[in-house]
C-alpha cells in the first residue's frame, strides 16, 4: 500500500478494501475479548463480528469489480454496471449479517455453523464473480488485459479459505477428540488462521490486478471508481449493519426482560 498513491481515485476501492480488512480484525478481537461478560454480552459481541465480515465482503467486491472484471465481452450484465453489482453485494453483505445472527437462536444450535458457512459461500461467490467468471470463461484470447500472476493469489485465497470453511463448519479436530482442543486449536481456533491467511491473498489478489490491468481496464469502462462510490457507499453500508446488530441486541434485551424471575 506504501507503493501506490492515496490521492488517486482509481486506488480507492483498494483502500476501501484495506479498511474493510482492518475493521474485521479489529471487531473480531474486540468480540472475542469481551464475549465472556454475560450471556447477553456473548452473543451481542459476535454480531457485531458478524456485521465485520459483512461489511468486509462488500469492501472486497468493490476491489475485485473495479480491478478484475474480464475487459473482454462481458457474460453477466452486472459486471458492466456497477449500480447494478453494488446493489447485490449490499444484499448479500446485509443478508450475511441478518442470516449469522438469526442463527444465534437456541433452536438453530445444531446447524448454525453449517448455516453460517452456506451463507457466506453463497455471499463469496456473489462478490468473487468478477473474478471467476474472468478465470473460468477468459484466456488471453478473449481478455485484452489477462493477469495470470493475480490467478496464483486468487487460487491460494479459494484454498485457504475453502480449508477455513471446512473446519469450521465439520467441527473438527474437537469433534474427533472430545475434551482435547477445548482452549486451543479448535476449528474455531483454525479458522480463522487460515481465513485470515485466505483474506491476505486475496488483498494482493486485487492489489496485482490494480497495478496489471488498470490501463485496459479504464480504457474499456466508462465507470470509475470515486470517494463516493468506494468508501462512501461502503460507510453507508457499514451503518446498515450496526442498525441490524442493533435491531438484534434489542430483541435480546426484550426477550430477558420478558423472562420470569427465579
Amino acid at each position: 500500500m506504501t507503493s501506490l498513491p492515496t490521492d488517486d481515485p482509481f486506488v480507492l476501492p483498494l483502500i476501501s478494501f484495506a479498511v474493510g480488512i482492518s475493521f474485521v480484525y479489529f471487531i473480531s478481537s474486540f468480540a472475542h475479548l469481551f464475549n465472556c461478560m454475560s450471556e447477553n454480552s456473548h452473543r451481542i459481541c459476535f454480531f457485531f463480528d458478524y456485521a465485520a465480515i459483512g461489511f468486509y465482503t462488500f469492501a472486497a467486491g468493490q476491489a475485485l469489480f473495479f480491478y478484475s472484471r474480464t475487459a473482454g465481452a462481458s457474460v453477466w450484465a452486472m459486471h458492466d454496471s456497477q449500480a447494478i453489482f453494488q446493489t447485490v453485494s449490499v444484499v448479500f453483505s446485509l443478508l450475511v449479517t441478518v442470516s449469522c445472527c438469526a442463527s444465534s437462536h437456541p433452536r438453530w444450535k445444531d446447524y448454525r455453523a453449517v448455516l453460517r458457512v452456506a451463507v457466506l459461500v453463497v455471499n463469496w461467490l456473489v462478490i468473487t464473480s468478477p473474478y471467476t467468471v474472468r478465470w473460468l470463461l477468459h484466456d488471453h484470447d478473449t481478455d485484452p488485459a489477462y493477469n495470470g500472476v493475480s490467478i496464483v493469489y486468487f487460487k491460494r485465497h479459494i484454498i485457504f479459505c475453502g480449508l477455513g470453511a471446512a473446519v469450521y463448519a465439520a467441527r473438527v479436530p474437537e469433534r474427533l477428540m472430545t475434551g482435547v482442543f477445548d482452549n486451543f486449536g479448535q476449528s474455531h481456533n483454525l479458522a480463522h488462521i487460515l481465513i485470515a491467511m485466505g483474506i491476505q491473498q486475496a488483498f494482493y489478489t486485487a492489489q496485482a490486478d490494480l497495478q496489471g490491468r488498470r490501463t485496459v481496464l479504464m480504457e474499456r469502462f466508462a465507470s470509475r471508481p470515486t470517494a463516493m462510490n468506494t468508501i462512501g457507499m461502503a460507510m453507508i453500508v457499514l451503518v446498515g449493519h450496526v442498525a441490524i446488530v442493533l435491531w438484534f441486541a434489542n430483541k435480546l434485551r426484550l426477550v430477558k426482560r420478558g423472562k420470569p424471575k427465579d
